[in-house]
């Protein structure tokens, strides 16, 4: 299962990534590919590519990675719109006429966020992705959450991507996790659905093979996105049935009690 990532890159000399297949591409302002050997501008997309597919703190240990490197300002926290376009349309083209061989993105993570509120600037994109080849993206809804409802930030809050809100340990909803309804898209609710999000323990970037704890939807999306790998890795037949891979992982939830805030609950691998 070969699992895509938008992020602040990899450091994948980590132990947590020992003997994993990742690819690695970097994208300049303007959305042009001007690298290829793995680096992390910041810890972000480290910590992330941890909780997704590391050996020791990953949801689906076993998976590949193909890095989109597009978080590349101000420390690896933020990135040009042409950018992480970039890098999204580089993650589609992988292996496009490949069906479920290793070379294909069966599915992408994206812990990142816009502005608040709605941009359109992946839809477009996404929704050919739907079709051909058939991807998933699974995504953050963001971190405005004490700005109140409509806080949420594309692209998680598109009806083309799971959208995914953060809990903490007690399954309450984190304050900093966004929500709201998107008036663009006929007045859907988001996120979709939530998952742990507050102090998850993961890789850090640079030597020694150290770790580190952090907070965001950014973390939870990972962690949703590792359960669809491993759904994907039991019925490989849902690679190419994007739609019905999410609507399987809307109904894989335990019900909270904040709707508004938290989607149809929780996801649970054993829903």
């Amino acid at each position: 299962m070969n699992v895509g990532v938008i992020d602040s890159g990899i450091y994948a000399s980590h132990q947590e990534f020992a003997g994993k297949q990742i690819t690695f591409a970097e994208f300049d302002s303007v959305g042009r590919l001007v690298g290829t050997t793995p680096k992390d501008y910041g810890t972000h997309g480290t910590h992330v590519c941890g909780l997704l597919a590391g050996r020791n703190a990953g949801v689906a240990p076993d998976a590949s990675l193909t890095v989109a490197a597009c978080l590349t300002e101000r420390g690896g926290t933020a990135g040009y719109l042409a950018q992480i376009l970039g890098g999204l349309n580089y993650l589609l083209e992988q292996g496009r006429d490949n069906d479920t061989q290793a070379g294909r993105v069966h599915l992408i993570n994206a812990s990142i966020e816009s502005a608040s509120g709605f941009n359109d600037y992946l839809h477009g994109a996404l929704d050919m992705a739907l079709t051909d080849p058939g991807t998933l993206m699974i995504a953050a809804i963001g971190n405005n959450g004490s700005k109140g409802k409509n806080s949420d930030s594309s692209p998680g809050n598109y009806d083309l991507t799971l959208g995914i809100g953060a809990l903490d340990e007690n399954d309450k909803v984190a304050s900093f996790s966004s929500w709201g309804t998107v008036a663009q898209l006929g007045n859907i609710n988001k996120p979709d659905i939530s998952a742990p999000g507050v102090w998850l323990y993961s890789s850090l970037s640079g030597p020694g093979n150290q770790y580190f704890k952090q907070s965001g939807t950014s973390m939870a999306s990972p962690v949703a996105a590792g359960i669809a790998a491993l759904l994907l890795e039991r019925q490989p037949e849902l690679i190419t049935q994007p739609l019905k891979l999410k609507e399987l992982l809307l109904n894989m939830v335990i019900p909270l009690q904040d709707t508004e805030r938290a989607g149809k609950g929780r996801i649970n691998l054993s829903s």
